[in-house]
Formats: C-alpha cells, structure tokens, sequence
C-alpha cells in the first residue's frame, strides 16, 4: 500500500525520509557550507535593496510625468468663489 511512495533519500549519506521538507532541512543543516549559506542570503538581501530603490525611482519617475493632471485636479477641486465658474 505504501510502495509506490517515492523514496526521498540524502544524495550525500543515503538517509531516507518520508517528507521533501524533512531532507531539504537536513540537506541545509548538515551539507551546506555555512559560508555559502551567509552568501546567498546576502545576494537575496542585495537583490532585495535593488528592487525597492528600482520601485522607488521608478514611482518618482511617474510622479514627476504627471504633474500637470495632479495640479488641474487639486486647482479645480474648489476654494473658487463661485461655484459655477467650473461648468463655464
């Protein structure tokens, strides 16, 4: 009844388990090089900083294009003395 679960085993020590996330941490815990590990997540942390500065130019960007449509909007919203002079 169990046999046609596939069997996930260590490549490195042979250790059999039954879960894919019970081997990933083992393979993490017990063969991966510490140093390795420190590396990639810094990579991950860099990637990471670079996506948000790219956001934030890239948000600042647009702000700056659309000027005009925001100032119509916030000159038009009201404050005019009379308000028919909209509808002219």
């Amino acid at each position: 009844q169990g046999q046609n679960q596939e069997i996930l085993s260590c490549d490195v020590c042979g250790i059999t388990y039954k879960f894919m996330s019970s081997l990933t941490r083992h393979m993490v815990t017990s063969h991966m090089n510490p140093e390795k590990l420190r590396q990639q997540a810094e990579e991950q942390r860099r990637k990471r900083e670079n996506n948000y500065k790219r956001y934030l130019e890239n948000r600042k960007m647009y702000e700056t294009h659309t000027p005009s449509y925001n100032k119509r909007v916030c000159r038009g919203g009201g404050g005019s003395s009379d308000p028919d002079d909209d509808l002219a």
